[in-house]
């Protein structure tokens, strides 16, 4: 037979250690550099039901048998590898010279997928 009152003692303390985490994932995600009113703000977005609709339909599009976009520009984005391109080369870089250096191994220039092969 299952006691009840320590059950419900092990679901407390369970709930109570969820809200705590939950607490602390929160307070990560709001960043001290950010002010309240523009928090305030991201968080009317990422709760407007057509923003929800665009999330959901980037998150399936990322999951689907084509997968996502494979690329090896890490957290630079594809302006600013332009940029320093730019200053490499002494001109501006053309599409397919940026294409390439965002979609081939350093390593050893292979493509990073088939799919970024086929698009050049």
């Amino acid at each position: 037979m299952v006691d009840i009152s320590a059950e419900v003692q092990r679901l407390s303390k369970r709930l109570s250690k969820m809200q705590k985490e939950y607490e602390r994932f929160i307070a990560k995600l709001n960043s001290p550099k950010m002010g309240e009113t523009v928090w305030n703000d991201l968080e009317k977005i990422w709760m407007d039901p057509s923003y929800k609709d665009i999330s959901n339909r980037a998150k399936k599009n990322r999951t689907s048998s084509k997968g996502g976009v494979v690329h090896t520009g890490g957290s630079i984005s594809i302006a600013e590898h332009t940029i320093q391109m730019a200053e490499e080369l002494g001109r501006d870089p053309t599409l397919d010279e940026v294409f390439l250096k965002t979609h081939t191994k350093k390593k050893d220039n292979s493509w990073v997928d088939e799919r970024a092969k086929k698009n050049i």
